[in-house]
């Protein structure tokens, strides 16, 4: 027996090998940095004898005195067969990191693994150092080759420049802190940067802080908000800086302390020792010179809606910029309205350039900001343009100004408010077409700027049925400067064209191609945004329907011709006639004539009859208007027709229907046409009608609408009960009925 025994234990021992370990392990702290203290990134290759999968794993003991307080991530990769297998979880106490394999991935024996430890930090003290490696097949553990970790060192002194846009003491303004590292960065290390900023700094207006590269010229990462004096600065994922390269972080937003001089310090996560800034120095700050301030473009009027246009100059440290969150308050005079407000603009005189926009005003100031390039250098004059506002009650009134670097408000000179006027030689006249005459008082001017706005209220049992725009036309300068949208009961407002404008005194004529005159006629009343008052017409007057005289024959005695009666004569249907005003600019057109059914390519000579279908699908064809405008339309279908002086375009292409999967393969899902060019000219989709007088527009029709789409110039937009005002950049969707 006790021979049996020992034969069975040497042949067990001779058929065991031995205990497998893996082979060829390295170590490498060096990037970004391999210096003492730093946080860095250990990358650590081995070649791995035995398989491994499942639930398999790769342990890595780190030296005893690095940390893992930073940690970020960890991956295990197959460098034979180039791919990721698995990841690596934060080192524990004991400074062991274990990785496991994702679900779906082994490792061949034999393969070249490299772990990748993100977020470690560097032992405290210079020397070589190494770690251990041992796998679930391969226990034993493997010391890698050393790897060495050096002294570390500190930053150069950093530069700090405040006066970009402004200096002053209490101004809302960037830091920009210069500096040359010792030491390489990377957002894959968790790298950080700690910039202390001056006690007394204020962030309550901090916009952004960024990390640049300056001998890269890339920007590596962003600073957080300030909080206790500090600001940390992190870095993108793939971002970093290499050792001795120059940086620059700038920190926008902050506000100046009290006058004198400043410094910041700066210290990195490589680069632990703190070392403070050169010195900026805060000044005393200014103030803005007494504005001046315009209300009589359009109106002086009290009660009018008008502009107030505002100009001052900044101080000599009163620089103001987007990217340090500068602004400007305006502070009206009490009682002024703000229900019409437009828009608001910082234009820099002294530059000729739009820099910033204005808000509507809240408790009586409007705080204007700056686009993300504006801004305004020391001493620029400045004027602010507020538009829509309502005046106040006549007097003498002021506003008052103070910016975010010339803090101090200041009273502009006074300007003054005038009592209102009111509209005279108010008539009506219900014809073909049907019009209102008026003159504007001496302060009555409108803009369409600003949003004015003339309201007319029709006699009870005036008709509108077939109700088309009215146009707006300034007679004392003979031109058109608006449109009239549909009546609300029996009132009709129109608005101005978003450039045109109308002076005080001038003499105004609206003409509507469709209006039934009221069986007992009575007087129109007529008001203004700047002629507030409701002013009467005088009697209406009714053009009588001219009656044909009856033909005498040679037996008969002559028939005496009536008495015109004063009645409403309806304006008749549109019938197809010629325009020879048409005409192919690119491509081909085709045209489908009334009562055909077949298309032709279009005659330039026979122009296009109203009552027309025409294809511009491919190509493009310019028409012209009764008053000789012009206007290029494109990419559509539509039908031709007028409406009193309005050339009509409306969308003809047949649409898919919107709820039935089995809809038509040769029906489109939506139907567009583009125009350019100026004229009297309304698109019609399906649910709503854009008439423009100079612009490029777009209007589509679709499942989730109509659409219209301005380029260029204003369009008037009307959905059903309201009107719409599309400015260039803009777009509005009139949406079905559900």
């Amino acid at each position: 027996m006790r021979l049996t025994t020992l034969v069975a234990a040497l042949t067990l021992l001779l058929a065991s090998p031995a205990a497998a370990q893996v082979t060829g392990v390295t170590a490498d702290s060096s990037t970004p940095s391999a210096a003492t203290g730093a946080r860095t990134v250990y990358r650590i290759g081995l070649t791995v004898n035995a398989a491994l999968s499942g639930t398999d794993t790769v342990r890595i003991a780190l030296p005893g005195d690095a940390g893992a307080g930073a940690w970020q991530t960890g991956t295990l990769r197959d460098e034979t067969r180039g791919v990721d297998v698995g990841t690596c979880v934060q080192p524990n106490a004991q400074l062991v990191s274990t990785c496991g394999l994702f679900s779906s991935q082994s490792v061949d024996a034999g393969d070249r693994l490299t772990a990748t430890l993100r977020g470690i930090t560097n032992p405290a003290t210079p020397g070589n150092r190494s770690v251990a490696v041992s796998t679930t097949n391969e226990p034993q553990l493997v010391n890698s080759s050393v790897f060495n970790t050096v002294a570390g060192g500190s930053v150069s002194q950093p530069s700090l420049a405040i006066s970009d846009p402004s200096a002053a003491a209490g101004a809302v303004t960037r830091y920009v802190v210069g500096f040359t590292v010792t030491g390489g960065l990377s957002g894959e290390a968790n790298s950080r940067i700690a910039v202390t900023l001056p006690p007394g700094t204020g962030t309550d207006d901090w916009q952004t802080g960024t990390i640049r590269d300056v001998t890269r010229n890339v920007d590596v990462g962003s600073c957080a908000r300030p909080a206790g004096g500090v600001s940390d600065c992190g870095f993108f994922s793939s971002g970093f800086v290499n050792a001795g390269d120059q940086l620059e972080l700038t920190l926008r937003g902050l506000t100046n302390g009290t006058a004198g001089g400043k410094t910041v310090a700066v210290s990195t996560t490589t680069d632990l020792p703190t070392v403070t800034s050169t010195a900026a120095t805060v000044l005393p700050g200014g103030t803005v010179t007494a504005p001046t301030v315009s209300i009589a473009d359009p109106s002086p009027a009290a009660g009018a809606l008008t502009r107030h246009v505002v100009r001052f100059s900044v101080s000599a440290t009163g620089g103001l910029s987007g990217e340090a969150g500068s602004r400007i308050a305006v502070t009206l005079p009490a009682g002024t309205g703000t229900a019409g407000w437009q828009t608001g603009t910082i234009r820099d005189l002294t530059r000729n350039l739009d820099v910033g926009s204005c808000a509507i005003p809240i408790d009586g100031v409007s705080r204007c900001g700056f686009f993300s390039t504006g801004f305004v250098a020391p001493g620029d004059e400045v004027e602010v343009i507020l538009r829509g506002l309502t005046n106040p009650a006549a007097g003498a009134k002021t506003v008052s100004v103070a910016t975010t670097s010339d803090l101090p408000a200041v009273a502009s000179t006074p300007f003054t408010v005038v009592a209102g006027g009111a509209l005279t030689g108010v008539s009506v006249r219900f014809g073909l077409p049907s019009q209102v005459q008026l003159t504007t008082s001496p302060t009555g001017g409108l803009a369409g700027e600003i949003g004015s706005r003339i309201r007319l209220t029709f006699p009870a049992g005036t008709g509108f049925a077939g109700y088309a725009n009215g146009t707006v036309r300034d007679l004392t300068r003979g031109v058109d400067v608006g449109t009239c949208g549909f009546p609300a009961a029996l009132t009709v407002s129109c608005g101005l064209f978003s450039s045109a404008f109308v002076n005080g005194g001038d003499v105004l004529r609206v003409s509507f191609p469709l209006l039934a005159a009221p069986a007992l006629p009575g007087p129109l009343t007529a008001s203004t945004t700047s002629d507030l008052p409701e002013v009467g017409s005088g009697d209406t007057v009714v053009e009588p329907t001219p009656t044909p005289t009856v033909t005498a024959t040679p037996t008969a005695e002559p028939t005496t011709v009536p008495t015109p009666v004063a009645t409403f004569v309806p304006t008749p249907a549109p019938t197809p006639t010629a325009t020879p005003n048409a005409e192919p600019t690119e491509g081909t057109v085709k045209v489908k004539r009334p009562g055909s059914s077949a298309y032709v390519e279009l005659d330039a000579k026979q122009g296009i009859p109203l009552g027309s279908t025409v294809d511009t699908k491919r190509g493009a064809v310019k028409l012209r208007d009764a008053t000789g405008g012009e206007a290029e339309f494109s990419q559509g279908i539509f039908k031709l027709s007028r409406a009193g002086g309005v050339t009509v375009l409306t969308l003809t292409e047949p649409l898919a229907p919107c709820k039935k999967a089995s809809a038509a393969k040769k029906k489109a899902k939506s139907r567009k046409l583009w125009g350019d060019g100026k004229g009297a000219f309304r698109t019609q989709g399906k649910y709503s009608a854009a008439t423009v007088r100079g612009t490029k527009w777009l209007v589509q029709d679709d499942c989730a609408g109509t659409l219209t789409k301005v380029t260029q110039g204003t369009v008037t937009v009307r959905d059903r009960a309201k009107t719409v005002v599309v400015r260039a950049g803009k777009s509005y969707r009139a949406k079905p009925r559900r």
